[in-house]
């Protein structure tokens, strides 16, 4: 082992190198782990390849960005991947035997150390990847002193080299969906149709016979009311009921004050026979050429001029008497 080479292994266990470590890990700590194994891809220019997950190991190779990489696990961080192509490793010629064209070797001795090759040579690559079996078959690319440099070896899940790239360098690759072809999409089963279903018929109800209208009964407005009884002490013969006016319209004209409209007198009413009914006062002659009466008519006519809740029929009504 060269002075180098001593310096480095001192190193490596020295407290100084475990402190270094540990401070690593402790920033690295609160990364979170991704889901693995998974394929990525390096995200940042010349990535420098690790033989440890730590900045404190030594360097392998470098990769540029887009590299494809294989991550296995995520250690603090740190992407434990499988070694790209133009990354090595070193194991001892004497524990392998070249075989044919010297490009394969087998493994001669059980528990055959396999270290991380380090770009400064041998002598730096101190870092341990893996034992080999006998048997085990390598894949020579070249010789350095009393080592070949060989493939990393991946002999299944127990006997695979591993390499290191730092945090944030790669990013999970995010793959296609694969394309659908015209023949894996099935066919498309037309909808079934479902025939409406018809309500069952009800037979038309029997039409409803007309019911005859039925005529109102009219009141007639010019029929006279009912007699008003004289006062005591008064001649019986009294002025007839003022007959039911009609209401009167919206804009009234207002008659002529020197008009004098005196109103019919309505016949007398002939009894059935049978029947012996006297007259009525009201409907008996009086004179209606004296000044009085003529007064009252014109207030009368006035008054038959006004809505019905408006005409004084009481005062007309005691008018009336008074000069009968």
């Amino acid at each position: 082992m060269t002075r180098m080479s001593t310096i480095s292994y001192q190193l490596a266990f020295s407290p100084l190198f475990a402190l270094l470590l540990a401070v690593q890990l402790f920033f690295a700590a609160p990364l979170a782990a991704q889901e693995v194994p998974f394929d990525g891809i390096v995200a940042e220019d010349d990535v420098k390849v690790r033989a440890g997950a730590g900045r404190t190991f030594y360097i392998v190779g470098s990769l540029p960005k887009g590299a494809k990489v294989t991550v296995d696990e995520v250690i603090f961080g740190w992407n434990k991947v499988v070694p790209a192509a133009g990354i090595h490793s070193y194991i001892s010629k004497a524990f392998v035997d070249a075989k044919g064209d010297g490009k394969i070797g087998e493994v001669n001795r059980d528990r055959a150390p396999v270290n991380a090759a380090s770009l400064d040579g041998p002598g730096d690559s101190y870092r341990h990847q893996l034992d080999l079996g006998k048997g085990d078959v390598v894949k020579i690319v070249g010789e350095e002193g009393s080592f070949y440099k060989i493939e990393p070896p991946s002999l299944g899940a127990s006997k695979k080299a591993y390499v290191y790239l730092p945090p944030g360098s790669v990013r999970r690759e995010v793959k296609d969906p694969p394309a659908v072809t015209p023949s894996t999409i099935p066919p498309t089963t037309p909808p079934t149709t479902v025939p409406p279903t018809v309500p069952p018929t009800t037979p038309p109800a029997p039409p409803v016979p007309p019911v005859p209208p039925t005529t109102p009964k009219v009141t007639d407005p010019a029929a006279p009311s009912a007699p008003v009884p004289p006062a005591p002490g008064t001649d019986t013969t009294t002025p007839p009921t003022t007959p039911g006016a009609p209401v009167a319209p919206a804009t009234p004209a207002t008659p002529d004050s020197s008009t004098v409209i005196t109103p019919a007198v309505p016949a007398p009413t002939t009894a059935p026979d049978g029947l012996n009914i006297p007259t009525p006062a009201s409907l008996q002659k009086f004179d209606a050429t004296h000044e009085a009466v003529k007064q009252l008519e014109a207030k009368m006519s006035q008054a038959l001029q006004l809505p019905i809740d408006k005409q004084p029929i009481e005062e007309l009504l005691a008018a009336y008497t008074t000069a009968a």
